[in-house]
């Protein structure tokens, strides 16, 4: 049975109630899925439900390491949960002292999209499904846990069981663990110290180690920088020059610490300024300038490419003059020609980089882009114009239609290999010229070096929209200031009046 039929299975199934139980039975598409037992009435002995959510493990159902499990809703309400090829992530836990629980399942994720749906459950049904039981270790108190953030408090009630050989240690360390942990544990599962219980899961499987290894370094970065972003950045910096993560977790924790990191650390500045060297590590061990470099348009991030572009020898050195002038914008630019005069001894680099400030800015004196929508209303879209020059720039209008042109072309959406040209634009109200002189008050504008000019472009006033998606194209031109038209185009737009 292929995955859709499976899942179009699911979904028939979900829907079919018989005396107020949601039958799911025998839906299977992995060994480690619980597969759910045959369908029956809630037995008599199952706790009341009335007005809540109740999580009941039936004690006298254990068979073959598996034990049935209820979710039962007594609330008005439907309730959904999240579920991976059918496993509602409920998670063995043991009672590990009087007051402390651990879980000891560990949880592997799926790297396809199609694992993932949600189960519907509605007011006053239920669902059934197998546990993990283990039958052999340390006699303990048990219970189970739905391992999501929004269903983390639905716990069932104890029972007698056993903790697992290895499940504690192993459920510790896995990538379902970096969710649910603390900063502390995060530095530990970063710096490696998880990394054992992963070698023996995957001691059969040699050629998955190396990227569950990277998945899990990668995912407690990530975390580690969105809850201490000052600290981690320090961590994980000295971890990379001390080349303690896995080769091909480099790229992607370094784009988090570019993206997440706190930009005021000094820390973090001082390692970006360290990268020109074509010996670093990390220079050596990752694609970030040729690749991940596009998504960084930090000044420091900048810097970093400068000195990279300054080294004739250096490795990297192609890959970064390419990502220079993604990070070029009208605050460095200043900063960035100031750099290339202190140039002394290399004409060859300083005439490449002249060269991409050229490309960049074809036309320094202003350049004019779409920043958003206007307040509350995506029928006003805001715009500005900032003076990327080193000289006064002044100019007068009279409506903003003068030098601002708008072109909305209709979104239609195409079918698989389907050959047709694309929709006209639409018209502009009936009036409406875009690039013509209109009489009346102008407006004076003095623009000094660095300046910026914000205006609303009213869509509705230029043009009647329809409901639908659509694609809008920008144009600016400024008669003795912009030497041509200065473009902006990408912006998709939905219009749900």
């Amino acid at each position: 049975m292929t995955r859709i039929m499976q899942i179009g299975l699911l979904l028939l199934l979900t829907a079919a109630v018989c005396f107020g139980q949601v039958e799911l039975r025998n839906w299977n598409t992995s060994v480690d899925m619980p597969r759910y037992p045959d369908e029956g009435p809630l037995p008599e002995r199952a706790p009341g439900s009335k007005g809540k959510l109740v999580f009941w493990v039936d004690h006298k159902s254990v068979k073959d390491d598996k034990i049935v499990l209820y979710l039962i809703n007594g609330t008005d309400e439907k309730i959904v949960f999240k579920a991976q090829d059918g496993d509602l992530y409920a998670k063995l836990e043991v009672r590990t002292d009087p007051k402390t629980w651990q879980r000891a399942q560990t949880h592997r994720y799926s790297w396809c999209g199609n694992s993932y749906f949600g189960v519907t459950l509605k007011p006053g049904h239920f669902v059934r499904f197998h546990g993990w039981f283990p039958s052999k270790g340390k006699p303990t108190q048990v219970r189970y846990r739905i391992y999501t953030k929004a269903h983390h408090d639905v716990v069932s009630n104890d029972i007698e069981g056993f903790i697992p050989k290895n499940g504690l240690e192993g459920a510790r360390y896995d990538m379902m663990s970096v969710d649910f942990c603390d900063y502390d544990h995060l530095v530990e599962i970063v710096s490696g110290k998880g990394d054992a219980p992963l070698k023996a899961r995957y001691a059969k499987q040699p050629e998955d180690l190396d990227w569950h290894l990277t998945c899990l370094r990668h995912k407690a970065a990530t975390r580690m920088l969105e809850m201490e972003p000052e600290k981690a950045t320090v961590v994980i910096i000295r971890l990379m020059q001390e080349q303690a993560l896995p080769v091909k977790a480099h790229d992607r924790i370094f784009y988090d610490l570019i993206r997440k990191g706190r930009p005021a650390s000094a820390v973090r500045k001082e390692f970006l300024r360290t990268l020109g060297n074509p010996e670093h590590p990390v220079i050596r061990e990752t694609n970030f300038v040729a690749g991940n470099t596009m998504y960084f348009k930090s000044d420091e991030v900048l810097d970093m490419l400068l000195e990279i572009a300054k080294i004739a020898d250096h490795p990297k050195r192609n890959g970064a003059l390419d990502r220079i002038g993604d990070c070029l914008n009208a605050a460095n630019l200043s900063e960035f020609k100031r750099s290339i005069a202190a140039i002394q001894d290399d004409a060859p680099v300083r005439k490449e980089l002249e060269q991409i400030l050229k490309d960049t800015f074809p036309h320094p004196t202003i350049k004019f882009r779409i920043t958003g929508s206007g307040p509350g209303d995506r029928l006003h879209q805001k715009a500005e114009l900032v003076n990327v020059s080193e000289k006064p720039v002044e100019f007068s209008y009279s409506s903003i239609r003068e030098i601002v042109s708008v072109e909305i072309v209709p979104n239609k959406p195409r079918k698989k290999d389907e050959m047709r040209p694309p929709p006209p634009a639409l018209r502009p109200r009936e009036g409406v010229e875009f690039f013509v002189p209109v009489e009346g008050k102008r407006t004076q504008v003095r623009l000094n070096p660095g300046e910026r000019l914000t205006f609303d472009l009213p869509l509705d006033e230029f043009f009647a929209i329809p409901p639908g998606r659509y694609h809008m194209r920008y144009h600016c031109f400024i008669p003795g200031v912009m030497k041509a038209k200065a473009a902006f185009s990408g912006r998709q737009y939905e219009n749900q009046v």
